[in-house]
């Protein structure tokens, strides 16, 4: 099922950068996934923020008053459901209201409005960061041109050109229900993907209740990533 499917795709215009990290604490890994997962054969946590330049939401034509620029974070998790790994979203900040609401309460996915969140250039790097009740949540740093030397399960996750390669699992209702849905982004006309591979650098607030799993002492690999062309969300009730 599709979610909002105007002609030549939902999303048409973005860039995003991403880090993943393997969790300090395993425990505390298990104890963030639902109960429903299983633990992946590599536990991993992924961190995006992505800035949504063009987005058409008119569900049959591309009207100028119908784009909508907004920006997004992400926290997820690396679980496996049935027998089948992919990203489990754990908490998605957002920056406005209308951009929260459909995919919240339609799909599932765990957003709420923060008061800010920017992706910016500086020089070279790319350098994002989430404001929440009036303090930084997180920030990524995106350095790109250090090679990072990439194990297996790391290479398998950034050797794409797709910023958000195989979609994620979310609980529905969002953060509390007992139903999976699966969601990924699904191409609507030929679309390019600019990815850069790099290093992050991350600090994190102590508050989050994921803070713990990430340490913030040393440079992850990860990605920036520009598209532009078409893509819409689709979706598959799993349970």
């Amino acid at each position: 099922m599709f979610f909002f499917k105007p002609i030549g795709g939902m999303y048409r215009e973005f860039q995003g950068i991403k880090m993943i990290a393997k969790p300090k604490d395993t425990s505390m890994y298990r104890s963030l996934l639902p109960e429903q997962f299983s633990l992946p054969k590599q536990p991993s946590v992924l961190l995006f923020i992505a800035d949504y330049f063009k987005v058409v939401t008119w569900p049959f034509k591309t009207l100028p008053w119908a784009m909508t620029r907004y920006q997004e974070a992400g926290v997820f998790l690396r679980g496996s459901y049935k027998g089948k790994e992919s990203w489990f979203c754990l908490e998605m900040p957002i920056s406005s209201w209308p951009a929260m609401a459909p995919g919240r309460y339609f799909l599932g996915f765990p957003k709420y409005v923060v008061e800010g969140i920017s992706l910016e250039k500086k020089d070279r790097n790319w350098y994002g960061w989430v404001k929440y009740r009036d303090k930084q949540s997180f920030s990524l740093t995106f350095i790109p041109g250090i090679k990072h030397n990439l194990n297996s399960w790391e290479e398998k996750i950034l050797n794409n050109n797709d910023f958000f390669e195989e979609g994620c699992y979310l609980l529905y209702p969002a953060e509390r229900g007992s139903k999976i849905n699966k969601v990924w982004l699904e191409e609507a006309i030929p679309s390019q993907w600019s990815p850069e591979l790099g290093i992050v650098q991350v600090t994190i607030n102590p508050d989050n209740p994921w803070s713990a799993l990430i340490a913030t002492d040393t440079n992850y690999p990860g990605m920036y990533n520009y598209f532009v062309g078409g893509s819409s969300l689709k979706s598959k009730k799993l349970s």
